[in-house]
């Protein structure tokens, strides 16, 4: 069994909003989790990743005195968690926090192809857990169970920036780091092996890692849990042989939505055992709370304190905002919330480099909550009127540093490229299309106040797309050096940003985006952070089809550039609204 991207979410219960939700996080998995070790088989839990942060109440106990225990972790020893794998995110708070909230894990923690001067606390390189097989006719005989788990090879070049405890941290090559472990578990008699990969299946893309595909190849690997893509893979609830290179592979989403489960049929032979067949399965969480299930009872009890802490927090009035500011439009370039984060981050930068030419500074985010992960809560909808902590926060839902890089005129120009691909080809007989290609995340688009630009989408190819680049109103000039403003994950190369890299940082460690959006952030809201962040223009003899939450058509007027605007559908979590012909 294993979870993936819980990112702090225990309870089923939502902090920017202050009311419980309809299920998601351990509580709601516990009864999924109880029910599968009810079974006739012996099993394991595990995680592959980004556990410790991402919620208001798990990053509020990142930076809480070093005496109390970390929730995120008691929830795991609550529901007897085997092993779990660091992720990237779980360094967000620096090496000192992450010892901390490690050290009362009543398991190992991974970091296969991590290594540091002075130990993360428990981290350990591989783990072994050993369960009992009951057979018709031979007894009981153990079975060994060998645990590893890879991280990306960009991960610490990402991390390095944010904190100075991390400059003693390296990394091995994932697949060097597992050729050596696989070979040190079976040398200590592992029977099977599994890794715990924080990252996703690169599905032949050419922008995506192949991590995965490499570890499947290696010899000896049993079974992978993929994550990181905030993904489910294979299909919610339908049986599949799940694989990756003929390797069992499961992958569950995020947030303790879904619960992944890979069944191993095994035969003893010799002296030890062989896998013969496979099955994966993804299951969703079963509700809010779950009172009769004691393993729920118990996450709600050790997260008691804690989770009254951050409600208290989270409600806390900032101030105002004027107008709605939803991503329920952002794969269309209109999302007030993250052009808000990056003119926040250039402010930071503006008021820490006083020297800077104006005309060359730029803010650039991207937009964290477009419905790609599916459900309620993966929108931005900050309401008119108050605004408090927790609302604000999550805006920028990452414990990320400011940074800033120097690009030139032709990196920006590349940059809008990867976002133009968001977008499908709209050619003369496209009429009713879908705009939007759902292949590319939301956080592959670059939206900023400061860049007006137009999408061709008739162009088939994206480099085709990019026309008439303007920055704070002048001509792009490739041959200038701008200084871009932005979170440290994109400054240091995370998701392989053009022009990006560790060398390519100016400044780094500017605070934290979130801790600037909560105390400058609604000092800088206008009214232009509702204009289009670009301009989309397709045929006259087509009207493209957006699809998005139903709610959306209560702000259709972000919009209008784009209209007529008429609503299809609005089925389920999701509505279909057709755009007008030709637009911008």
């Amino acid at each position: 069994m294993a979870t993936i991207d819980l990112h702090g979410h225990l309870r089923a219960f939502d902090y920017v909003a202050g009311r419980t939700k309809e299920s998601g996080g351990l509580t709601s998995l516990a009864p999924v989790i109880e029910a599968m070790r009810d079974g006739p088989w012996p099993s394991i839990l595990v995680d592959a990743g980004d556990f410790l942060t991402g919620t208001f109440l798990a990053d509020q106990a990142m930076e809480q005195p070093d005496d109390e225990e970390n929730p995120v972790i008691a929830a795991m020893n609550a529901l007897q968690y085997d092993a779990v794998a660091l992720g990237n995110h779980d360094m967000d708070f620096g090496l000192r926090s992450l010892r901390t909230a490690l050290r009362e894990a009543d398991f190992p923690v991974l970091g296969t192809n991590l290594i540091a001067d002075e130990p993360a606390g428990p981290v350990v390189r591989t783990a072994m857990v050993t369960r009992t097989m009951h057979g018709d006719d031979d007894g009981e005989r153990s079975i060994r169970i060998g645990i590893l788990s890879a991280l990306p090879p960009h991960t610490v070049a990402e991390l390095r920036h944010a904190h100075t405890d991390m400059a003693d941290l390296r990394m091995e090559q994932p697949i060097e780091a597992l050729t050596q472990g696989l070979d040190d578990l079976r040398s200590m008699g592992a029977d099977i092996c599994l890794v715990l990969c924080h990252e996703g299946p690169s599905y032949g893309t050419s922008n995506r890692s192949d991590l995965v595909e490499n570890i499947a190849a290696l010899d000896g690997v049993d079974a992978i849990v993929m994550g990181h893509r905030h993904a489910v893979f294979p299909a919610e609830g339908a049986p599949s042989d799940g694989d990756i290179g003929g390797v069992p592979a499961i992958m569950p989403g995020c947030y303790g939505r879904h619960l992944g489960c890979i069944d191993l049929s095994l035969e003893f032979e010799g002296n030890g055992w062989r896998v013969l067949g496979h099955q994966s399965r993804v299951y969703a969480a079963r509700g809010a709370v779950d009172t009769d299930v004691s393993p729920a009872l118990r996450v709600h009890a050790v997260t008691a304190d804690a989770h009254a802490r951050a409600e208290a927090s989270a409600g806390r009035i900032l101030g105002r905002m004027p107008r709605p500011a939803t991503s329920y439009f952002a794969r269309l370039g209109r999302d007030p919330g993250t052009m808000l984060v990056a003119r926040v981050m250039r402010d930071v930068v503006a008021d820490a480099f006083p020297d800077l030419d104006p005309a060359y500074l730029i803010g650039l985010a991207g937009p964290p909550h477009t419905g790609w992960q599916g459900g309620r809560d993966s929108w931005t909808n900050l309401p008119a009127g108050e605004v408090r902590l927790a609302q604000m926060a999550r805006l920028h839902p990452y414990a990320e540093r400011i940074c800033a890089v120097t690009l030139s005129g032709d990196d920006l120009r590349a940059i809008l490229v990867r976002s133009a691909a968001g977008f499908r080809f709209l050619p003369d007989h496209a009429d009713g299309r879908e705009i939007v290609n759902d292949r590319v995340p939301g956080l592959e688009l670059s939206l900023s106040p400061d860049i007006d630009v137009t999408f061709d989408l008739s162009s088939e190819r994206p480099n085709g797309r990019v026309r008439d680049i303007r920055v704070r109103g002048r001509a792009l000039d490739f041959d200038a050096r701008y200084t871009v403003a932005m979170s440290f994950f994109r400054a240091c190369g995370g998701r392989a940003w053009p022009g990006c890299s560790q060398q390519k940082v100016r400044y780094g460690t500017l605070g934290t985006v979130q801790s600037a959006l909560v105390e400058r952030g609604l000092d800088l809201v206008d009214e232009s952070l509702w204009q289009p962040c670009f301009t989309l223009r397709w045929p006259t003899t087509v009207r493209p089809v957006f699809t998005t939450a139903p709610e959306a058509a209560h702000v259709l007027d972000l919009i209008e550039d784009l209209g007529p605007v008429t609503q299809v559908d609005g089925a389920g979590a999701r509505a279909r609204f057709r755009l007008g012909a030709g637009a911008g």
